[in-house]
């Protein structure tokens, strides 16, 4: 009885100090698609069973883990509606939270940021001053030096020792020649210094579901047969 009252407690003085500990950009950057994702309606499927208790987990003991959380599979899985899930039940228990799918960031950050008066600086001090930020999608196209040197490196770099959720399409073999050359064949990261953080820094679990969206598309065509 105790135990919960002083979580109560402690979640009602977070969300005393919610906003004001949010920074100058606050807006997720999330596909409209996962708005609302929760655990509750996340639709299970074989394969998905070891990274849903992961994120069960992630979040039941996010005050005294001290590592992140990657997920990595294959395309419409499910990964970010748990990554988003997750970002969701913390938000709402009043820790200080910013989801950004990282492609969509990348095109806002060479369009819009300027014109809207936020900066990219403002961002990265959102991004790594945040209590969970999640960067979904990595890997999806090849990197730029200015995505790699603007955004990536500060974001993650500035949030060591704090706990983050990053979901891909890529194994870690990929993920590791992603990081360590533009799409120009530039070498961005020579020293291997981001995959090295991400291996030592990150619980790393597989979602071994199917694509829901393939799944549906294949039941939609057999309907009209």
């Amino acid at each position: 009885m105790e135990r919960e009252i002083d979580k109560r407690r402690k979640r009602e003085q977070r969300l005393a100090e919610q906003q004001e500990r949010r920074g100058a950009y606050k807006d997720d950057i999330v596909n409209p698609k996962i708005r609302n994702a929760s655990f509750k309606n996340f639709e299970r499927r074989k394969g998905t069973e070891a990274v849903i208790e992961a994120c069960k987990r992630f979040y039941r003991e996010f005050e005294e883990r001290e590592d992140g959380l990657m997920m990595f599979g294959g395309v419409g899985n499910g990964k970010s509606h748990l990554a988003r899930a997750v970002q969701r039940y913390l938000d709402y228990d009043g820790y200080v939270t910013l989801f950004l799918d990282f492609p969509m960031l990348s095109e806002l950050a060479k369009d819009t940021f300027g014109k809207s008066g936020i900066s990219v600086a403002d961002l990265i001090k959102s991004a790594t001053a945040a209590d969970l930020l999640v960067l979904d999608e990595l890997g999806i196209a090849p990197l730029t030096t200015f995505e790699y040197k603007s955004l990536l490196f500060p974001i993650l770099n500035g949030r060591a020792g704090k706990k983050t959720i990053i979901t891909t399409n890529l194994d870690m073999n990929r993920l590791d020649r992603w990081l360590s050359e533009d799409k120009d064949g530039q070498t961005l990261d020579e020293d291997k210094r981001m995959m090295d953080r991400i291996i030592g820094g990150f619980e790393i679990v597989q979602n071994k579901g199917t694509s829901k969206r393939q799944e549906d598309r294949i039941n939609a065509n057999k309907g009209r047969g």
